[in-house]
């Protein structure tokens, strides 16, 4: 970084910053700790979605939008590790049920379907979807390049931990190839093909 990008940082914007979104991921993770109600956890997300324009105006538009999400990561992972029981999570767990494996054990069969569900046909589908959502769109090449990358980022891992979530794998299975058909649809609308 050069001295310029330094001197421009606005330290009170910065600590706003950091403060608001500290309290909105501590409040968050009070409700998913806690079930407080859907109240407080509207409440925790909107001081999440507030907490950007401070980072906006501490780093600059394009950077503030990118430190934003890596500093609720970073709380989440600190709050996640210091509310961990990792004394109970060390010892063995002693199964009496009289079987050689636990009852709640999936077969490879399954896994292995749920694993190239969650991988390769989420990443296929989601990508096929934002490009074919972000070619519709009127803007320049690059920034629907960025665009499409952003949107992936997000959807990717939320239908991943869908699919891993989901007892039923058809849901999940459905709903790819349902978004994959729709973005190679309005791909081949855009290019005339």
């Amino acid at each position: 970084m050069n001295s310029w990008f330094v001197a421009s940082i606005s330290p009170v914007a910065l600590l706003l910053a950091g403060l608001l979104s500290t309290a909105g991921m501590v409040l968050l993770y009070r409700c998913w700790r806690r079930k407080n109600g859907p109240v407080w956890l509207w409440i925790a997300w909107g001081i999440i979605v507030v907490s950007i324009w401070p980072w906006q105006r501490a780093l600059g538009f394009d950077r503030g939008i990118a430190v934003a999400p890596l500093w609720l990561a970073l709380v989440a992972f600190l709050l996640i590790v210091g509310g961990a029981n990792w004394r109970a999570a060390l010892r063995p767990v002693v199964i009496h049920t009289g079987r050689a494996r636990p009852a709640k054990q999936i077969p490879w069969g399954r896994r292995s379907l749920r694993w190239l569900l969650a991988g390769p046909l989420c990443l296929l589908a989601t990508t096929g979807l934002v490009m074919g959502w972000f070619a519709q769109s009127q803007w320049s090449d690059a920034n629907r390049l960025v665009g499409a990358a952003l949107f992936l980022v997000i959807l990717w891992p939320l239908a991943i931990v869908w699919s891993s979530a989901d007892p039923r794998l058809w849901r999940p299975f459905l709903a790819s190839v349902t978004a994959l058909i729709l973005g190679g649809c309005a791909l081949v609308y855009r290019v005339g093909g």
